[in-house]
């Protein structure tokens, strides 16, 4: 466990880079997570979405964050088609900063990837 307090998470205009990473899974080649962070240079970027119950499950919840330099950007965000939600995903884990996700960062990272894999072979 990181001993860093959960505090130490950091979001605003310096951490775009790391958000930006989100946004382009539309029309970037397939990214395999973990990746690297633009601003500290570690393979510790990890992407999440959540699909938002309550309407269509078209938008939703979208972070990016970096385990290491502990940046983040999270937001309103259109759902892409291939995302399907994570289904074991604790309750108390959809936060602003991503404090309970990174603690199970190599869960959601394992199922960014196969859900990824498994739509790049649809298509």
């Amino acid at each position: 466990m990181d001993s860093r307090d959960d505090c130490d998470w950091r979001d605003g205009r310096e951490f775009d880079e790391i958000y930006h990473i989100l946004g382009t899974q539309w029309t970037a080649p397939t990214l395999v997570l973990p990746a690297r962070c633009p601003r500290c240079d570690t393979m510790t970027v990890h992407l999440f979405f959540h699909r938002n119950p309550y309407n269509d499950g078209k938008t939703g919840g979208g972070w990016a964050w970096c385990s290491q330099c502990r940046g983040f950007g999270h937001g309103l965000w259109k759902i892409p088609e291939w995302w399907l939600d994570m289904p074991d995903l604790p309750d108390n884990a959809l936060l602003f900063a991503p404090i309970i996700m990174d603690q199970i960062a190599k869960r959601i990272d394992a199922h960014w990837n196969r859900v990824r894999a498994a739509y790049r072979h649809q298509v």
